[in-house]
């Protein structure tokens, strides 16, 4: 079961990673939900929450403008599989191999699921008439928020949400995606 949570953690990772560490840090201080081991016992921390939070802004709203989005889009490449990473280790920490299959499955769904957003972003942004960083920026952080609480509480259902939501920007892609007309 902690496989199916380090991949829909790593997925929400990949969407937005400062709500799903945010949550995931949360659920491991406050509950019986997430216990992770000695080694990512930071995840549960006062420190972790805090840095999340204080992050999470500047995501939101840098993310949805032409300018600093692509600076976002850019550290993305890095934050998103180190965040997806941690809380994948969170997830399968039980030890030696555990901790390290649960940091790769993490941080390899955040990191395609970031290229999978920022590609459909890319193909299908002159259809929505200039709003395609808002629209995609608020699936994002919509869509990490939720299969983050989910896959907490239920990790099939959160993962099969998440897995629900990576399909739906593949259709979308492959239906309205394409390069804009010059």
């Amino acid at each position: 079961m902690s496989v199916v949570l380090a991949l829909a953690l790593g997925v929400s990772s990949g969407l937005n990673p400062y709500v799903t560490v945010a949550i995931t840090s949360v659920v491991a201080a406050r509950s019986d939900l997430l216990t992770p081991a000695p080694a990512f016992a930071f995840v549960a921390s006062t420190g972790m929450f805090a840095g999340a939070l204080l992050l999470l802004p500047i995501d939101i709203f840098a993310d949805k403008f032409p300018g600093s989005g692509g600076l976002m889009d850019r550290v993305g490449w890095v934050v998103r599989p180190v965040a997806g990473g941690i809380v994948g280790g969170a997830a399968l920490a039980v030890g030696g191999p555990g901790v390290i299959l649960g940091v790769a499955l993490g941080a390899g769904a955040a990191l395609a699921t970031h290229a999978l957003r920022l590609r459909t972003r890319r193909r299908v942004q002159w259809r929505m008439l200039g709003f395609g960083r808002i629209v995609f920026g608020a699936y994002g952080d919509f869509g990490s928020g939720i299969v983050a609480m989910i896959a907490l509480l239920t990790p099939p259902l959160g993962l099969a949400i998440a897995a629900s939501l990576i399909i739906a920007a593949v259709l979308v892609d492959r239906r309205w995606g394409g390069e804009a007309p010059t």
